[in-house]
Parts: C-alpha cells; structure tokens; sequence
C-alpha cells in the first residue's frame, strides 16, 4: 500500500467516483465535475491509498471550511454534504479561526481491513498536523456519517453528535490529536 495526497491525487478523481459508486447510498455519490471543482479549489483535500497496482482502493476528502457553510451545516440547513462546492471551501489556510469538514470516508469493500483504514487514518492525521502547524486559527474537524460503521469510525477519532444536530459530529482539532494519540 502506498499513500497518495495533494496535488498527485488528481489522476485518481475517477476513481474516487467507482468506489463511492460502491460504498455509499446513491444519493451520495456526487459528480465528477462536482468532485474536480473541490479538488481544484484545494489540492490538499484528498489522502487516499493505492495497491500494488497503483489503483485507488480508498480514500479520505476533506477541506477547510468557509465560517458561512459551518454555521448552515451547525444549523442543518444543508441536508446533503454533496452540495458542496468551491464557494464553501477556503482556497487556503485563512487568517481567521475555521474548521474542516470531511465529507467522505470510503474504502472498497475487499480492503475495509484494519490495513487501509488504519493507513489512511495515519495519513489523514498527518495532515491534520500539517495544517495545525500551518495555521493556528485550526479549531476543530465536522464530518456527517451515513453509516453505523461510518459513526463508529468518526467516535474514533474523537468526534461527537453535535446537540440539537445528531446527524453532524465534531471534535476540536485536540481532542482528534489526543484520540489518535490514545489509539496508537
């Protein structure tokens, strides 16, 4: 397994639409255009892991978000992460306090072992660091689950239902530090 991140991630956008095709309810399963128009908005939002092969077998995307689509998502206004598009994403770090957003966890069926999710949680964390060295205005990461597996998995890394909006979870970026601390 091989990990893969920032810009070397863009030849592998098709595939992320094959495995979502796969892992997640239809409705979703965004577009390609949708997914590029993100991934160009910011480059550093996509760890995933490669096989042998070179094939992408799963992945983690997530993005710094803008204050305005924080405070809808903390509302429930918007009903369906996939809406989410270039106008909700910082195009860098901002010189202000924000929050990222993972807005999906998706691993092919035949490699949802303890390898490749705990490879791409390294990974993910990793870049989690990178970020809170880069800015000090990193609050904390929201992410959404469709999954009983999906809400195991974010309790792990340390994030809770938010009250008033279960369906949204969220954890400040220390107390994702101390989870994956905890865990290894």
């Amino acid at each position: 397994m091989k990990p893969i991140f920032g810009k070397d991630f863009a030849q592998h956008l098709k595939e992320v639409i094959a495995i979502d095709s796969v892992t997640l309810p239809a409705e979703y399963v965004t577009s390609l255009e949708k997914l590029e128009e993100r991934f160009h908005t910011f480059e550093d939002s996509f760890v995933g892991m490669l096989d042998d092969t070179g094939r992408l077998v799963g992945y983690i995307n997530y993005f710094p978000l803008q204050e305005p689509t924080r405070e809808r998502l903390v509302q429930g206004e918007i009903p369906n992460d996939i809406f989410l598009g270039k106008t909700d994403i910082h195009h860098t770090f901002p010189d202000q306090p924000f929050d990222a957003y993972i807005i999906t966890v998706a691993v092919l069926p035949e490699f949802q072992n303890g390898l490749v999710v705990r490879s791409l949680v390294l990974q993910f964390y990793i870049r989690m660091r990178a970020w809170a060295e880069a800015s000090t205005h990193f609050r904390g990461i929201y992410a959404s689950a469709v999954s009983d597996d999906g809400r195991r998995f974010l309790y792990r890394l340390g994030m809770r239902p938010l009250p008033g909006n279960p369906g949204l979870y969220y954890a400040t970026i220390n107390q994702f530090f101390k989870a994956f601390d905890d865990a290894v």
